[in-house]
């Protein structure tokens, strides 16, 4: 698994305009550090699917599936950590 800071740095990236947010969200809540670590065990399976040729597809498309509801609570968390921050 990747180092906390290395996960981070992929959030920051998929989130370049919030990253006070995403630092003060991961420093304050277990959930979301929780959360982050999801998303890239996620991310980081869909990659080695990807890259093995005889992979199933369905269950490629499951787990594309799943990242994108984890990216999505992701967004609505930041965004509502942001807009009470102003």
């Amino acid at each position: 698994m990747a180092s906390k800071k290395c996960d981070l740095d992929l959030i920051f990236e998929n989130y370049p305009d919030h990253h006070s947010a995403i630092a003060a969200l991961y420093g304050e809540s277990a959930c979301f550090r929780s959360l982050c670590e999801d998303y890239m065990n996620c991310l980081t399976f869909i990659n080695t699917l990807e890259s093995q040729m005889d992979s199933e597809q369905h269950d490629l498309e499951e787990f594309k599936c799943l990242l994108q509801d984890l990216k999505d609570e992701l967004d609505e968390r930041i965004n509502a950590y942001d807009k009470d921050d102003y």
